[in-house]
């Protein structure tokens, strides 16, 4: 596509805005639908209201259009590994209450229906006024609601500053409808657990002036009590946010599962040794079981991805990780793995894991038997996935909202699969010395091993 030049392509845009706020009538603007209860002054008249105000700016047929060819030409990109489950949580959380706090420390903050949204360092002595909720629209996007004002937040400008577009609460839901109160909530290019609030009808251009250069413009603070305004995303702390979720709505962990074995990466250690002995002092060939006991630290650690932060109820429920068959990761629950890893994300601890075997061995006569066992050892990083569920009451009905937070684990296993191991016969009589491997049958009914 050729180049447009940057003048032409702010003065068709300028145009498209003017044309769209010189569009609605006078009455619209004068917004005589009943101010919400929440609203933290009595504004009076509507005449009065439409002074003091903010106006939002409104969409017409002509951005619909510009905006379908915007879109058509841009290719969305996953920013990180939770954004594939981004949809899916946010859903989790339609209609509870979260604040949103920048990356440089401010909380976003409602001054009620019809007025702007400001930014502020501390918490609210009346902490309705940054609480928000999220509810995603059929058509696409989500629209954010303040839970001061009871309406969405939209993009608008004061009567005296048109020029300066601001982040405003509607003054009533039904402003919705025309107003560019559609927002899509992207992960921070590199920054996990932060998002980036971009309104999905404003845009504008570039220093190219190209088509392919224009932008959506996202939310970004600029100082305490000050308004909170619009720019291109440039991954700038005042621009991202967190969504931390009330922590009187907890959710609870439903499910543990490894994924990924493609990309999981197994590294061999040192083999375990373990020791026994025993001693014939008779005459006569005698059959023992040696017991190879031992417990070892393995160390655990799950690194959860971050991302929306929810209180979590404790969890007192133990899962398996993985184990190596041949070299190879196995995901497979297996039965002879214990139960004996919590789920504790970001946070490093060990469990004591408790290896145990019996070898049923024929000593001879007058004899001493020395056997190592051994066990594998290996190092394991791997994906997985946990699920928490919330129970909500809706239209009646409870239902569940799921939630699925990514994340890689590390940890020591520690594998039983050499069957062969080392012994050494010493004869009491003579001192001699027999070194060789043993021959282990795993049955069902297990025999005494093979010396060779």
């Amino acid at each position: 596509m050729k180049n447009v030049p940057k003048a032409l392509l702010v003065l068709i845009y300028s145009t498209i805005l003017c044309s769209c706020e010189n569009a609605i009538d006078h009455e619209n603007l004068l917004f005589n639908a009943k101010q919400s209860n929440n609203t933290v002054a009595n504004d009076g008249d509507s005449s009065a209201f439409y002074k003091d105000g903010m106006i939002p700016l409104l969409v017409t047929d002509e951005i619909r259009e510009l905006k379908r060819k915007f879109d058509a030409s841009r290719k969305r990109t996953r920013n990180s590994d939770y954004d594939s489950y981004l949809s899916l949580n946010l859903s989790a959380i339609r209609d509870l209450p979260f604040t949103l706090k920048s990356r440089n420390g401010y909380f976003l903050q409602s001054e009620g229906a019809g007025r702007s949204v400001i930014s502020v360092s501390y918490i609210a002595y009346n902490q309705d006024q940054q609480i928000f909720q999220i509810k995603e629209l059929a058509w696409g996007g989500y629209s954010i609601n303040s839970k001061w004002s009871g309406t969405p937040l939209a993009v608008g400008h004061d009567k005296q500053s048109p020029d300066d577009k601001v982040l405003i609460c509607l003054k009533d839901q039904a402003s919705a409808a025309n107003a560019f109160a559609i927002w899509d909530i992207i992960p921070s290019a590199n920054n996990p657990g932060y998002y980036v609030l971009q309104n999905s009808l404003f845009f504008g251009g570039g220093e190219s002036g190209a088509y392919w250069d224009m932008f959506y413009y996202v939310a970004e603070v600029a100082y305490s009590h000050g308004d909170v305004k619009f720019s291109k995303y440039e991954e700038r702390p005042s621009q991202e946010f967190s969504i931390a979720l009330d922590e009187t709505y907890t959710f609870k962990l439903k499910s543990l599962e490894f994924i990924n074995a493609y990309t999981a990466k197994v590294t061999p250690r040192d083999n375990l040794a373990i020791q026994q002995a025993t001693t014939n002092s008779s005459n006569q060939t005698r059959r023992e079981n040696l017991e190879f006991n031992r417990t070892e630290p393995a160390y655990s650690f799950f690194h959860e991805a971050k991302g929306i932060i929810f209180k979590a109820e404790e969890n007192n429920e133990y899962f398996a990780v993985p184990t190596i068959t041949l070299e190879k990761i196995d995901l497979t629950p297996n039965k002879q793995i214990p139960l004996d890893t919590k789920y504790i994300p970001n946070r490093g601890f060990y469990i004591d894991k408790k290896l145990h075997q019996t070898i049923p061995v024929l000593v001879k006569p007058r004899t001493k038997l020395v056997m190592t066992y051994y066990y594998k050892v290996y190092d394991v990083e791997v994906d997985y996935i946990a699920t928490f569920t919330y129970q909500k009451e809706e239209k009646g009905e409870n239902t569940e909202r799921v939630m699925l937070i990514p994340g890689s684990w590390n940890g020591r296993v520690y594998v039983d699969e050499i069957f062969e191991p080392d012994f050494e016969e010493i004869n009491l009589d003579t001192q001699q010395r027999t070194r060789g491997k043993a021959q282990i049958k795993k049955d069902a009914t297990p025999s005494p091993v093979i010396l060779k």
